[in-house]
């Protein structure tokens, strides 16, 4: 018998309360002083904790179920919780204590395999919460201290705000309810009890209460038919070729927008479906802390005519970070569902809230429901079908909603893209197509996205049975044999184990989900859907052989032109310097939207307009998402290419124009032009005049006349190019643009440029950083960085347990665990390419495993952005393990300083870790500090990301993370750029760093490769330089964190000593490249002696004579001539022809290549 959807659902996310570990742990102090185990369960006349505090008596009742303490409690909390929704709550209250239903089965299935281990073994011991710490899942060598003891009056509050505001929205359809408590249950959580981590099982110290429910959750959409047997459909979306597609771009502003759509189409394909079944059939990336969900339900929430208000917002920004609106690109391009299937009640119960919904596709949610009630393997087409078309929609949405942003009058769809090209006419910028093809052109291009969809669908029930069934085989087999292989043996270790009438299905219970992991890599191969990337512009084939088939005028002249930023299909615009004025009014845009001779094709267009207030305001309302109503700038108004070299100067040219002589002077010259123009003005900008304590009215004329500047003006490139060196190449570069005053506005900004380049140093350079996660797939896989596997993983967590009688218990789980491990890599290895990986398995892959990591990957991303941001840079995606930005490569140290404070306070980060402005060279402290960020060690704990709301999540700690860094010239093209600097982050698998001695090891990956130079000019690879983020053993990282990144710390000291008026002169990089051949050769005789006196030479030659300069090239040499640095080199792990490492390939050396990388870039 099955029971309500929705009720199961919420049972499985209220199962275990938050306060499980201090209620197992007797870890509440009564009236009395006594220990009490319980806060809202009075059973057999015990006297529960809540029961002594005013705030806690109306919640706590009289329990006369027999069940553990903590499901009494969690059960009594959800009727407390869910009482405003009718009967739901006694419903939820009787799953939860096991009345009814089979939640127990479900629950134990999400566990972890630890925990199924260790309860098989009889493992019922009680380890109390003061006697472990919180272990990393990923490395148990990471670990933090929790909380003994809690507040009992911090548990009832937490009870009572979530019954409060499931009561304020009880009007609401329930998909909504649901979600909303999906939302809230864990800030809402750390929001009453700070600090308060809650580990889900004191025994096996791994992950939390909420890791666990949220897994639950997710787990439970395969058990909805009542059966012990999973049913249902593991579902994978994702966009192939998004790479190529994003680094298609010119200017910043297409960067973003080709980020921005991808995650936002990928979102739109599954959001429907998410508001309906609820959040937690997403598996990966977690999605209360994807933006764009709590978007999308905020907006269903106000579209039932309910307000947002603060006090809803508020927990959700200390938590995820959230701003008002979705508006960075940090989803991740792939995403991972746990569809269910129903029966008719569901189905019907279904039925009547989809069109409760109001923000959502009814028609095509009914035929998935359909979908559902069938379910059988010959349905995965259908449920395939469904996501292409809301994919489709999505984009059709999309592009429609820009569309209209530029268009004066209201028309219809069949006529938007009509009046459009009447636009685009009146502009004078039609390309050599004819306007008819245009048209259609368009019409077409709006018809179908950029890039295809791809989805793979795994039959769970089907997987599981085929799992059982090679169980069976091989358990049937080891019964049978004699002389016994180790893999038998290792199967009646398990079977002696095992508490089970039919072992096969228990065990098959614990292993399912990895197997349906490795099934779902095996379909994709089976499909070859890995291997299939289509072309932008694949989809509208025909449209675009019909504008190109005449391709010749008579005269044998070209009739249409690629466009210059995709390169792939026909342009319907350009750009030339007679209709820029045009083409700007036309469709109400500055000029510096557009530059002189491009060409732009309708979909590489549509990416330039989204970049508007106007259209993004359309977009997210058109699209349903939640945007913060007080909010001025929904573009994120991300720096251009020239505004990132530029930084430094614009931000002292804020202090020039604020000065009166100035500002004055400014007003009076674009007096009436400068109306809203402060959207233009990139975020650093903005931000720092914020932090500058202006008068409110002097404040807003800085922006706007900065604004102005750089919208019409392209202040930024004017600074960098030296165009204002003088009135008269000033006027020569302005006069196309149609400002009054023309001589006069010249006179005033060559003389603030003059002042400027006597102050500051003028940067042409900007930097991308791309960095990517080393081995991550492994990591999903559950293959760590342990050499011995699952016995090298439990020796780390037994360190976490103070419990002499817990930690022996331990050791013998894990000798099963380990057993577990092989027979799993016996039992699928026909299923993979690379089967030997599987035999490097340390743990078993169970959903709370996957959630945990998933947890911690999208707050990795979170706080990668925010880094990035608060440098002045911009973050064009993060997903976790991989993060890409462009940056200034200078700033000064007192300006960067204040734009990381400024930024840190507007977001709660300053109360949970700093990052000190110890440098100016911005590129390299945004490696150093989203390398520390990927491990988790820039709070005070160490493996862990810590949120301003107290929240912890364990970072991905497994493996190290490598970057590839180019500086690139203001002038050169971006695509390139953009690929050269992942080549350079792609040559970890090239290289790797070998010790001098024979007793160290060797380190691969966890690299930064830099280069630097004209793309145009100089072949990049022509000398790279390689430093290693971390040469120490994770156990030396625990207690120092700072070791972690200390090579490109050491650079960054080296960098900021050396240069005019500072300690070392900047020859000493010209004396050392030219001693390269003799420190070679020190090198191949080891003659490390030698080598260091040579150093010490180069050093002490271009040491400056000030009192200062001694220490600091002592402390120089030292960095230098440490043991760590000296001993290892790099080398090629395998043959390329396409560089060669600078100067020489000791490390120490390579500190100061990097140095001096970093040098080059800012001159």
């Amino acid at each position: 018998m099955t029971v309500s959807f929705y009720a199961f659902k919420l049972a499985a996310l209220l199962h275990d309360p938050a306060w499980k570990p201090w209620v197992v742990s007797t870890a509440f102090i009564g009236k009395s002083g006594s220990r009490v185990g319980r806060v809202l369960a009075r059973y057999a006349g015990s006297r529960p904790a809540g029961e002594e505090v005013d705030a806690c008596r109306n919640l706590v009742e009289d329990m006369w179920v027999e069940t553990d303490a903590h499901e009494q409690d969690a059960a009594i909390a959800a009727k407390h919780i869910l009482e405003d929704l009718d009967e739901l709550g006694k419903v939820v209250y009787k799953l939860i204590l096991r009345i009814e239903g089979h939640l127990g089965h479900v629950d134990a299935v999400a566990a972890s395999t630890d925990r199924w281990l260790y309860t098989q073994r009889g493992g019922h011991d009680k380890v109390g919460i003061d006697e472990v710490d919180y272990v990393n899942i990923l490395d148990p060598r990471f670990k933090t201290s929790v909380k003994p003891t809690i507040g009992v009056e911090c548990v009832c509050k937490y009870v009572k705000e979530l019954r409060d505001v499931l009561s304020m929205f009880k009007d609401l359809p329930l998909p909504v309810t649901h979600n909303l408590l999906y939302l809230l249950l864990e800030p809402l959580w750390y929001k009453n009890c700070p600090e308060c981590v809650p580990l889900v099982d004191t025994r096996v110290p791994t992950h939390t209460v909420f890791d666990h429910v949220y897994a639950t959750a997710s787990i439970a959409n395969w058990y909805m038919l009542g059966s012990d047997k999973p049913v249902g459909f593991l579902v994978k979306i994702d966009i192939p070729g998004i790479q190529k597609f994003i680094s298609a771009a010119r200017k910043t502003r297409d960067i973003w927008a080709g980020s921005w759509l991808i995650s936002l189409l990928v979102w739109k394909t599954v959001s429907d479906v998410v508001m309906l079944l609820g959040g937690d059939i997403i598996l990966s990336p977690f999605t209360s802390s994807n933006h764009f969900y709590i978007a999308s339900l905020l907006k269903e929430i106000e579209n039932h005519d309910i307000q947002i208000r603060e006090n809803l917002e508020e927990p959700l920004r200390k938590a995820y970070l959230w701003k008002g609106v979705a508006n960075q690109p940090l989803i991740p391009g792939t995403i991972f569902l746990a569809l269910p299937c129903i029966d008719d009640e569901q189905y019907k119960e279904l039925l009547t809230h989809v069109h409760k919904l109001k923000t959502v596709n009814h028609k095509q949610l009914e035929k998935l429901l359909n979908t559902l009630k069938e379910c059988s393997t010959k349905f995965k087409d259908e449920v395939a079908e469904y996501f292409y078309e809301e994919f489709r929609e999505a984009w059709r949405g999309l592009a429609r909603s820009i569309l209209k942003s530029y268009v004066e009058i209201e028309v219809g769809e069949e006529d938007l893209a009509k009046e459009f090209v009447k636009n685009i006419e009146k502009g004078k910028a039609l390309d050599d197509i004819s306007g008819d093809h245009v048209e259609r052109y368009v019409r077409e291009v709006l018809e179908e996205p950029p890039l295809a969809l791809r989805v793979v669908v795994v039959d769970v029930e089907k997987a599981y049975e085929e799992l059982k069934e090679r169980l069976e085989k091989i358990i049937q087999r080891c019964l049978k044999e004699i002389n016994e292989t180790d893999l038998c043996k290792d199967v009646k270790a398990i079977l002696s184990i095992v508490q089970a009438k039919d072992p096969a299905s228990e065990i098959a219970n614990k292993l399912f989900f990895h197997y349906l992991m490795i099934k779902l890599g095996s379909e994709e191969k089976k499909l070859h859907t890995k291997e299939v990337t289509l072309e932008p512009g694949f989809l509208i084939g025909d449209v675009v052989e019909e504008v190109t088939s005449e391709v010749y005028r008579s005269d044998g002249s070209e009739r249409f032109h690629e466009c210059t930023i995709c390169g792939k299909l026909p342009s319907i615009i350009h750009v030339k310097r007679e209709n820029l004025d045009d083409l700007a009014q036309s469709l109400g845009l500055p000029h510096s939207m557009f530059s002189e001779d491009e060409r732009l094709c309708p979909y590489c267009l549509l990416r330039r307009l989204l970049t508007v207030n106007k259209a993004l305001s359309n977009v997210m309302n058109d699209l349903n998402l939640y945007a913060r109503s007080n909010l001025s700038d929904i573009y994120p108004r991300v720096p251009s290419t020239d505004e990132l070299a530029a930084l430094n100067a614009l931000l002292k040219l804020v202090e020039k124009i604020s000065e009166t002589k100035y500002s004055e002077k400014l007003k009076k010259l674009i007096a009436g032009e400068d109306a809203h123009y402060s959207e233009y003005l990139a975020e650093p900008v903005s931000r720092y005049i914020d932090k500058c304590g202006l008068d409110p009215s002097v404040e807003k004329s800085v922006k706007d006349i900065l604004g102005y500047l750089q919208a019409e003006l392209e202040i930024s490139y004017l600074l960098i190019s030296g165009t204002l060196r003088s009135v008269t190449s000033c006027k020569d570069a302005l006069k196309d643009i149609p400002t009054k005053n023309i001589e006069e506005l010249c006179k005033v900004l060559a003389e603030m440029y003059n002042e400027l380049r006597r102050e500051v140093e003028i940067v042409r350079y900007y930097g991308v950083v791309r960095g990517d996660g080393d081995n991550f797939s492994k990591v999903t896989q559950g293959i760590l960085d342990f050499e011995e596997g699952a016995e090298d993983y439990v020796e780390s967590l037994k360190k976490a347990v103070k419990n002499n009688e817990a930690v022996k218990k331990l050791e013998e789980v894990y000798m099963g665990l380990s057993k577990l491990v092989k027979i799993f890599a016996c039992m699928v290895h026909d299923m993979t390419d690379e089967p030997e990986k599987l035999h490097h398995t340390t743990v078993i892959v169970s959903p709370a495993y996957y959630i945990a990591l998933s947890r911690g990957q999208i707050m990795t991303a979170l706080l990668d952005a925010e880094i990035i941001t608060s440098l002045g840079g911009f973050p064009v995606y993060a997903g976790g393990d991989d993060v890409a930005a462009l940056v200034p490569v200078y700033v000064d140290k007192k300006l960067l300083d204040s734009l990381i404070e400024a930024h840190f306070k507007s977001t709660g980060l300053d109360k949970v870790f700093k990052i000190p402005a110890n440098s100016d060279s911005v590129v390299g402290q945004a490696v150093l500090f989203t390398r520390r960020n990927y491990w988790g060690l820039l709070s005070r704990l160490s493996g862990f990301h810590k949120l301003p709301s107290g929240s912890v999540y364990p970072a991905p700690v497994a493996f190290g993370r490598s970057y590839g860094v180019l500086g690139v010239h203001y002038r050169d093209p971006f695509t390139p750029a953009w690929n050269l600097a992942q080549e350079l982050e792609e040559l970890k698998d090239l290289l790797k760093f070998e010790p001098l001695s024979y007793c160290e090891k060797d380190f691969e990956k966890d690299l930064v490769t830099f280069s630097y130079g004209r793309i145009s000019v100089l072949p990049v690879y022509a000398g790279v330089v390689v430093i290693r983020n971390n040469l120490w053993s994770k156990e030396g990282v625990v207690t120092n964190p700072e070791l972690v990144g200390k090579p490109m710390s050491d650079v960054l000291f080296i960098y900021e000593h050396v240069g005019e008026d500072k300690e070392i002169s900047t020859s000493f990089y010209t004396d050392l490249a030219e001693s390269c051949g003799l420190i070679k050769e020190a090198l191949t005789t080891k003659a490390t002696v030698i080598q260091q006196k040579l150093l010490k030479y180069v050093v002490e030659r271009n040491r400056r004579n000030t009192p200062q300069a001694g220490a600091v090239v002592n402390e120089v040499l030292s960095k230098l001539s440490a043991s760590v640095y000296e001993d290892y080199v790099v080398k090629p792990a395998k043959y390329h022809d396409k560089f060669e490492i600078l100067c020489t390939p000791q490390l120490s050396i390579q500190l100061v290549m990097a140095s001096k990388a970093l040098h080059s870039m800012v001159r």
